[in-house]
């Protein structure tokens, strides 16, 4: 007859049953491990057998049919030696298969049995339930369990005898001790047996099944005491926590029921938060008193995190890194090798390159962790990349890899040698090495970036040196140019002499004829030497780059070398015609006269000193109607009384330098994709803002989003058509927003507004019209996009931040919560979702 009744007794049996049965299609579900898995499931299942005969002594009155169930059960449950031997057989590579169907045969004639008085031959009954009386046979049985778990232990202490790896060395282990304390639960069962008043421990045995299946399936183990440790500490904090609770439920429950319902509502709240705060200082508590090392590992993380986020050399976050690791952690030494994407190469400052294995570039996600040599083998999930991984790590040195990843980017690894202690890295170890290689994989990321933007900075300055001293040459050249010019001058009045000589020697023709016919010999051969002067001056003034030219004091030109129709597009004639404000843009037209005006003025001022030459940038007007910067040198013309009457100068195209500036600032402040701020004019600008409206007393409203489902744009359409989504809504917002405010792109989908004066306009308006906007379709030539939506996080100074910092995290807070709450945007101050429904 069956009944139903639940009694107390009746958990520790079903625990252990649902524990079985679980471990068992866990270990099976597993990838990998072979043989292994099945003989684990095959030892879950035997030892959770003998639990649903105790469940069914709380199902069924009948003591006879509870006989025969017992009798069955244990029919199959006397093979348990067998599973049990064959299992540690497979996990210690033992080959002894004649003493496998040895054990096969002892439990074949057990069963037979079974079914007899010789086995079990009556009930015992008890408050707790039914428990068989056991005869000759099952304690044989018992014997013979007996033999063989002495058996088992004494092949796990001789492997542990040979056993270097200290990973199985500590699988062992847990397999001994969790064994063992299933013999000691079955043993402490003949008590009950016996006939006495006792509860069977053996339903207890989902105790160290648990144990069992951490210590089989779990790759990263604890020692065994810090193991105990932790379980014990759990278990006061249960206590802790359930024991207050209960005094307070059993003292003050009929209190409450009398009162009102909503009295009893507030009361449970209050409750509720007590509750979580006690337990929130509690575990605080806990980890103080109980988990100095976790606690340590966190403070260290805690400081190196503060400190490399500072950083800016890949040297100096190295030699950070190995100092904080060489405290904390038992290893020796650390190195951070960085990824050269070029050549596939892992690059140390103080240890040659290592070649990154082509099968890790293809399975970059797979080691995505914590990787020991030791654990490797023990990872199914790992078999294709092992031998990649091994060799990795021969190449470099290290016996533990951690990689860097930031934005699912591969930045390096940071490498580890063999622990002092020869011991495997802790779950808390690993943990610490996962955050800091986040931290690490960031700052190497930024510093990374900041080396390339200072190798760019000095190869500008390289170039401008270079244009420099190509300034100089073309100084000395105008140097040479101008002594040429003296000579030339000095050459004529040579020739004027001569001229005057002539005319008196021709008053003495009649004396000096001989005389005369030699003079205009050098006269002739003086102005072939003017001729070639005056030649050698034109030719360096029409093959130069650069132009020569000059002008009177009302600014008209006197003279300008053929260069110019290259620049300009003028030729000299044309040019000569014309005066110097149509050539020159109304700013430089204005900075060109100051110049002048302020040389002008030094010269005349009677402490004033003349300077040799001065060099300006102007925008000139091309014959075409395009601009084109240049750089002019000029230096005053004076006549023999030192009166200035024009001005030389030489004018160059600088156009690309202009350009190479430009590029450089727009690369500093703005997004490359979208032409929108970048995050670090962003926070400049948002800086700035607060400190105007600190000032005059304004508010500030900032305004975080990111576009939902954009992962999904990707995925379906490609990154090409996602960056385009990007520039379109860039564009988008850019009319949404008022001339004054800001808009900004932090980085992937993630866009930032700054509303000035948001008394003027809401900043709801303004997400209203965000979602308005972004509601339409995005057409990119065969793709149609209408299902990009975003989340909105929306901050005000200074109610919600009297900093960027502050303002950025409240609002990045509110926009995260509103994605998770499934609202359109969340206003921070505010603490409620706001929907556009």
């Amino acid at each position: 007859m069956l009944r139903v009744s639940f009694s107390i007794y009746l958990l520790p049996p079903l625990l252990s049953l649902i524990s079985g049965l679980y471990l068992a299609v866990l270990s099976l579900a597993r990838r990998g491990g072979g043989r292994e898995k099945t003989y684990f499931a095959l030892v879950c299942i035997w030892y959770s057998l003998v639990s649903p005969v105790f469940i069914l002594h709380h199902l069924i009155d009948d003591p006879g049919r509870i006989l025969s169930i017992e009798r069955v059960v244990h029919f199959f449950y006397v093979y348990l030696p067998v599973v049990q031997v064959a299992f540690f057989h497979d996990i210690l590579d033992i080959r002894r298969k004649a003493m496998v169907c040895v054990l096969l045969g002892i439990s074949l004639l057990f069963s037979l049995t079974t079914l007899s008085d010789w086995y079990f031959h009556g009930l015992y009954r008890f408050n707790w339930g039914y428990i068989a009386k056991g005869g000759i046979a099952f304690q044989l049985f018992g014997v013979y369990c007996a033999i063989i778990l002495a058996y088992c232990v004494y092949c796990f202490i001789s492997r542990l005898r040979v056993e270097a790896n200290p990973v199985l060395r500590l699988k062992y282990k847990y397999m001994i001790f969790s064994f063992g304390l299933i013999a000691l639960l079955m043993f402490m069962n003949i008590p009950a047996i016996q006939g006495k008043n006792i509860y069977p421990a053996g339903n207890f045995i989902f105790i160290p099944m648990a144990i069992l299946a951490y210590g089989v399936l779990k790759h990263r183990l604890l020692e065994i005491g810090s193991f105990l440790h932790i379980a014990l500490t759990r278990l006061l904090l249960c206590m802790l926590i359930v024991l207050p609770n209960f005094y307070l439920v059993y003292r003050y429950a009929p209190q409450v029921g009398r009162l009102t319902a909503a009295s009893q509502f507030s009361i449970l709240t209050a409750w509720f938060c007590c509750n979580y705060i006690y337990i929130h200082a509690v575990r605080l508590l806990m980890d103080r008193l109980f988990y100095r090392t976790r606690h340590n590992l966190r403070k260290s993380e805690a400081g190196l995190i503060s400190e490399i986020m500072i950083l800016r050399d890949t040297d100096d976050l190295a030699r950070r890194l190995q100092k904080t690791i060489r405290t904390v952690l038992p290893y020796p030494w650390s190195k951070v090798y960085v990824l050269n994407e070029e050549r596939h190469q892992l690059v140390s400052s103080d240890a040659a390159p290592v070649a990154l294995p082509p099968a890790l570039h293809l399975n970059r996600p797979k080691f995505m962790h914590v990787i020991e040599k030791q654990t490797l083998g023990m990872l199914p999930q790992m078999d294709d990349v092992r031998a990649p991984l091994l060799q990795l790590m021969t190449d470099l040195d290290a016996d533990c890899i951690v990689p860097l990843v930031h934005n699912d980017t591969f930045i390096g690894v940071l490498g580890l040698p063999e622990k002092e202690d020869h011991r495997p890295v802790t779950p808390d170890e690993a943990a610490f090495l996962r955050h800091i290689s986040n931290w690490l994989a960031l700052a190497l990321s930024n510093a990374v970036m900041y080396q390339r933007i200072t190798a760019l900075r000095d190869s500008l300055q390289v170039k401008t040196s270079e244009l420099s001293q190509e300034i100089n040459d073309r100084r000395r050249a105008e140097q040479t140019l101008r002594a040429v010019q003296h000579e030339l001058q000095e050459s004529n009045l040579a020739l004027e002499e001569a001229i005057l000589q002539a005319n008196e020697m021709t008053a003495r023709l009649e004396i000096s004829n001989h005389e005369l016919m030699i003079e205009m010999e050098d006269r002739k051969r003086a102005d072939a030497a003017l001729r070639q002067s005056e030649e050698t001056y034109r030719l360096i003034a029409e093959n130069s780059t650069d132009v020569i030219w000059t002008t009177d004091l009302q600014g008209r030109f006197t003279f300008v070398s053929p260069s110019v129709h290259h620049l300009l597009g003028y030729t000299p004639q044309e040019l000569k015609a014309m005066a110097m404000p149509a050539v020159l843009t109304p700013d430089s037209l204005q900075a060109a006269t100051h110049a002048i005006a302020e040389e002008l003025e030094r010269v005349r001022h009677p402490d004033g000193i003349r300077r040799k030459h001065r060099s300006t940038q102007l925008e000139q007007v091309r014959k075409d109607g395009t601009t084109v910067w240049t750089e002019v040198n000029t230096r005053f013309i004076s006549d023999n009384n030192q009166n200035i009457i024009g001005i030389l100068g030489v004018t160059r195209d600088i156009t690309e330098r202009k350009k190479s500036e430009q590029d450089l600032i727009f690369m500093a402040y703005f997004d490359a994709l979208t032409g929108l701020y970048n995050r670090k004019a962003f926070i400049e600008l948002l800086e700035a803002e607060i400190r105007y409206a600190q000032r005059y007393q304004t508010g500030l409203a900032l305004l975080f989003f990111d576009m939902n489902k954009f992962k999904l744009v990707n995925d379906t359409y490609g990154h090409e058509i996602g960056d385009k989504l990007l520039k379109a809504v860039g564009e988008r917002l850019k009319g949404v927003i008022r001339e004054t405010d800001i808009i900004a792109r932090l980085g992937g989908d993630e866009f930032t507004i700054i509303l000035k004066n948001p008394e003027e306009i809401s900043p709801d308006i303004i997400a209203r019209r965000i979602f308005r906007d972004l509601a339409k379709p995005f057409e990119f030539e065969d793709a149609r996009i209408d299902f990009v939506t975003a989340s909105i996080g929306i901050a005000s100074f200074p109610k919600d931040g009297q900093s960027a910092g502050e303002l950025m995290k409240r609002a990045d807070l509110a926009m995260y919560r509103a994605k998770k709450d499934s609202a359109d945007w969340l206003h921070f101050d505010e603490h409620m979702i706001r929907s556009m429904g």
